[in-house]
């Protein structure tokens, strides 16, 4: 999975998966599924970057360990490109 640890690798990844209509976010590679609250990169590496949206992580009902790329957002495009749990 692709883990973007820059802003334009981020911007590169909503632009390529944002060409698809039917996707409004896709999975990365991060993930605090080992310890709740400690996001790492699905090769174990630390994250060296994020972007998180408002109030996110939030770990929603418990069961929120993965990490997605928000790509079209109809109510809140503002939300586009941030990164949600």
């Amino acid at each position: 999975l692709a883990c973007p640890s820059t802003p334009e690798e981020n911007a590169f990844l909503v632009k390529l998966a944002a060409s698809r209509a039917e996707i409004d976010a896709v999975w990365i590679g991060a993930t605090d599924q080992a310890k709740e609250g400690e996001w790492i990169r699905t090769d174990n590496q630390q994250l060296s970057w994020a972007n998180w949206g408002p109030q996110q992580p939030n770990n929603k009902n418990g069961v929120e360990n993965y990490a997605v790329l928000i790509t079209k957002h109809a109510k809140n495009p503002s939300l586009v490109g941030k990164w949600s749990d």
